[in-house]
């Protein structure tokens, strides 16, 4: 990654220690820039993934790149700054370029929120006093490469035949992003590759967000679940159990 970041994101020994690959598989060894100094900082500051860069650097390494798993949403901030540096273009507009058009996916995108836009969601969650306030001042201000995107549920299908369809990625290409990695037995690279649990996907969420893709290909059918309110985590587990039958 060194190739293309240079000391303002990474160290020379880093840059030349970790590859694209473990970015991708969450394999490279770096953490994550969910700190408490990062929750402290207002979300007006991210409008764009340079705004990140003091939160993703790092002097060291979790572990030896490629040894080990760890999810981390560095390392993706860290492949937007990549995709901005080979393209000429801000992420937002690459990823509405190469992806989002050509899938035909009308209402997805990674919008400016201090930009009016219409038919937008708000995410509702309950504070530790049980009151229920919207996510709009918690909120980056611009969705980044490890994150905060709109979609809507026909989208996120229409994404699913684009890929399958080789629209967006040749079939030699979407059985590697769909393999699992060395050292990261339910990853590939973006894709939770869960043969444990029949699917193909990823899930997430935030304060107010719940979020989850799921292609089952032994039987035929996809599951999309996104929801504005809460935390992502009861939802998915609940998603998870009826799609596999538990309940």
């Amino acid at each position: 990654i060194g190739d293309y970041l240079d000391s303002s994101w990474v160290s020379e020994e880093i840059g030349q220690k970790v590859r694209i690959k473990h970015l991708l598989s969450h394999t490279s060894g770096f953490g994550d820039f969910f700190t408490p100094e990062f929750y402290a900082t207002t979300p007006l500051k991210f409008k764009k993934i340079d705004d990140y860069k003091s939160f993703v650097y790092s002097s060291e390494l979790l572990f030896e790149p490629g040894s080990n798993y760890e999810y981390s949403n560095s390392g993706y901030i860290l492949l937007g700054a990549i995709i901005e540096k080979v393209s000429g273009k801000c992420y937002a507009e690459f990823v509405r370029e190469e992806i989002f058009i050509p899938a035909g996916m009308v209402n997805t995108g990674c919008y400016r929120l201090d930009v009016p836009q219409p038919n937008i969601a708000v995410g509702y969650y309950q504070d530790e006093g049980d009151l229920l306030k919207n996510n709009t001042f918690l909120h980056p201000v611009n969705g980044s490469s490890a994150g905060g995107g709109y979609s809507t549920t026909a989208d996120l299908i229409r994404f699913e035949a684009a890929l399958k369809s080789g629209t967006l990625v040749s079939e030699e290409t979407l059985e590697m992003l769909w393999t699992n990695k060395e050292n990261a037995p339910k990853y590939g690279y973006g894709f939770d590759v869960r043969h444990d649990w029949g699917h193909i996907g990823h899930a997430g969420g935030f304060r107010g967000v719940a979020a989850c893709f799921y292609m089952y290909e032994e039987n035929n059918y996809t599951l999309v679940v996104l929801s504005n309110y809460g935390h992502f985590s009861p939802v998915l587990h609940a998603v998870w159990r009826w799609a596999n039958g538990r309940e």
